[in-house]
């Protein structure tokens, strides 16, 4: 077989790929052979692809066997660090996402340091593999915030790092709970009184004497009329419910229940008369884009 037959069979098996014919595009690329010396890129690709075609079918110990096939070259990088990562999604062996470089491709190499800072138990050497994600890659990008989060907690005592790690993963959990999924959900709606609400709204000033438009305040968690609250979120972040502390928290509360009488009645009157106040609804904008983050200092 000539180069150009095995280029002509890749493709054929492509095709047949590309058009879910899994039985046609494995007898494709099995023609292909690692002899002679010049086929081998071409066979490494084609061995790429039947460990691909197997692990859709189910036929896992098949698979295994055409990943080992594929062998390094220059010309197919890529292919090899691709086969690189599947075979660590196969086996489990981080010794496979080891062998992936920052020359073979940017965004693997990127994923590949993300998982094996999750197969590390000490924080120092998550750390460690998480601060070799580029910074640009699109992984970077979308988790700039856990990387430095990590790096400002391994600036704090050895001792409490751990915890520290664990709440802010308990966060991150509540987060990923929080975003929004559909479409009535874009909006958020703060519940308050005529007289708050010509305060947030006023532009200029007016014959009620409302002169100056005012920030949106956040109020002490301390004057909430329930005792419970706060308590439920300190025992999902394993805060001790002992330790007590001189930091002060702040709030402003929001729900997706844009016309809720019963939020009219709780929140929105005056002067103890009903449905005298407003439900003011938010969209996406009026949320800052960027948050500031802040370092853990030593004590």
């Amino acid at each position: 077989m000539n180069l150009q037959e095995a280029e002509d069979i890749l493709k054929q098996g492509l095709q047949a790929y590309e058009n879910e014919k899994y039985d046609e595009a494995i007898t494709l690329f099995s023609r292909i052979q690692n002899k002679p010396e010049y086929l081998s890129g071409l066979y490494s690709s084609a061995q790429f692809f039947l460990g691909w075609l197997y692990c859709i079918k189910d036929k896992l110990l098949e698979s295994k066997k055409a990943y080992l096939n594929v062998r390094y070259e220059e010309r197919i990088k890529v292919v090899y660090a691709k086969t690189q990562y599947n075979l660590y999604n196969l086996l489990g062996d981080i010794a496979y996402l080891k062998n992936i470089q920052l020359e073979h491709d940017l965004e693997i190499y990127a994923h590949a340091q993300a998982l094996l800072g999750y197969t590390e138990e000490s924080l120092k050497e998550k750390n460690k593999y998480w601060q070799n994600i580029p910074k640009n890659s699109e992984l970077y990008v979308k988790e700039k915030y856990f990387i430095q989060m990590v790096e400002y907690i391994t600036l704090a005592r050895i001792e409490i790092q751990n915890q520290f790690y664990l709440i802010f993963e308990n966060v991150r959990g509540v987060l990923k709970n929080l975003f929004t999924r559909y479409e009535d959900e874009q909006y958020i709606a703060h519940y308050t009184n005529l007289t708050v609400s010509k305060l947030l709204l006023s532009k200029k000033g007016n014959e009620d004497g409302f002169n100056l438009k005012s920030r949106l305040r956040l109020n002490t968690i301390n004057l909430m009329n329930d005792p419970e609250e706060g308590l439920l979120l300190n025992s999902l972040l394993c805060l001790d419910k002992h330790i007590s502390t001189q930091d002060s928290a702040f709030i402003a509360c929001f729900t997706l229940h844009h016309d809720s009488l019963n939020q009219f009645r709780l929140y929105a009157k005056e002067g103890q008369q009903e449905a005298s106040g407003l439900s003011l609804v938010l969209g996406k904008f009026f949320l800052p884009k960027n948050t500031m983050l802040r370092k853990f200092m030593k004590k």
